[in-house]
């Protein structure tokens, strides 16, 4: 599995409730079916799909297909305590008994999913305890942590095995026909890792009736693939 083409929307369909209801009724209707046969112990692996599932769908308080679009009103609501007793408690499990045979979850994505179900259980009270009538948790997201765990993982080298299709892109996008982009500006902008002086970005090269950065995009190149 290539992790640099894993995205969201492709894990929301593969724990989504039709996918769930489908291994289900393989496993429920097989029939001694030769080529069915092994949908037949497929109950963990179910329960754990719908457990995933349903830990996304608790804190989405605005989705109207879900049984919990109901705002949170009290610190007891039972949306709170499954995502701090029962999804904890089920996780912890499933990784202690499937590390006794095989790798299971990463230890980023197992400390994460420990991490922003408490988080979201601990902010949701105390928002209540100050005086707010009700929560809406879909805001409670977690895209600020992804993002300093996606930043970390870029500054440990995660992306240093570039897609050359992706570079193409990234390439042709920053020399299009008609773009220009000043030195000092792209001086500022760059990381400190590709900062370089504006007089040797300024010695930049005319292409396709325009201009281009093209020493920025061969120290792209050279980054990206070394």
């Amino acid at each position: 599995m290539n992790l640099e083409k894993q995205n969201v929307p492709r894990a929301v369909q593969v724990f989504s409730p039709q996918v769930c209801a489908a291994l289900q009724h393989l496993q429920e209707n097989y029939r001694g079916d030769r080529a069915l046969k092994y949908f037949k112990d497929a109950g963990a692996t179910i329960q754990f799909m719908k457990t995933i599932e349903e830990r996304f769908d608790i804190p989405d308080t605005c989705f109207a297909g879900s049984d919990y679009e109901a705002a949170i009103c009290s610190p007891r609501d039972h949306r709170l305590l499954c995502l701090e007793y029962n999804f904890t408690v089920y996780i912890k499990n499933v990784v202690v008994f499937v590390r006794l045979r095989h790798p299971a979850l990463t230890e980023e994505t197992f400390e994460a999913l420990l991490f922003t179900a408490p988080s979201t259980v601990e902010t949701t009270r105390f928002l209540l305890q100050e005086g707010l009538s009700y929560v809406l948790t879909k805001n409670l997201n977690s895209h600020p942590v992804e993002a300093l765990f996606g930043r970390m993982r870029q500054l440990c080298g995660g992306n240093a095995e570039a897609v050359t299709a992706a570079l193409d892109q990234i390439a042709k996008a920053l020399c299009t026909k008609q773009a220009y982009i000043g030195a000092e500006e792209v001086s500022a902008t760059l990381s400190a890792r590709f900062h370089d002086k504006p007089e040797d970005l300024m010695q930049c090269q005319a292409l396709h009736q325009g201009r281009c950065l093209a020493p920025a995009c061969h120290m792209l190149a050279a980054t990206s693939t070394g």
